[in-house]
């Protein structure tokens, strides 16, 4: 299920696994699609048609984890991460987001095409204004959305 979340940050102790076939079944949970993606057809069926764990270690540069972390370090790391999101532009949050899960599906082209037409309409809220303002002013930008 981890393979859904946009990010996945672990402890360097922890294990992972996609260990479906241990019990004769498959990742209905569409884990093949998720990890294909994230760790390549070269990894993916390797983990998938194994079953074994992997340490955070190895999770890292395949993309089953974003970040590793201290033991003792992942629940306030993860929460200063998160703390950071919410002072971005909603707006240009949803876009990016949007647009980086859609360009999995579509080619190089009509991702261009996608990301200039966001842009162009992310610049004329009165989010960009404010984040120019805020940039100018040495201040921190106040986001309302709109």
């Amino acid at each position: 299920m981890a393979l859904m979340c946009g990010m996945r940050f672990a402890e360097r102790s922890a294990t992972l696994s996609v260990g479906y076939i241990r019990i004769g079944a498959v990742p209905g949970d569409n884990g093949c699609c998720f990890l294909a993606r994230l760790a390549g057809l070269a990894k993916a069926p390797e983990l998938l048609l194994a079953g074994e764990f992997v340490g955070a270690k190895e999770a890292l540069p395949i993309g089953m984890v974003n970040r590793v972390y201290g033991d003792d370090e992942l629940e306030d790391s993860a929460q200063a991460f998160a703390e950071k999101i919410p002072g971005h532009s909603p707006t240009a949050l949803r876009a990016i987001k949007q647009a980086t899960y859609q360009s999995l599906r579509i080619g190089m082209k009509t991702s261009l095409d996608m990301i200039s037409s966001q842009l162009g309409m992310v610049q004329t809220l009165q989010d960009a204004a404010e984040a120019f303002a805020a940039f100018r002013e040495r201040r921190a930008p106040r986001f309302e959305g709109r």
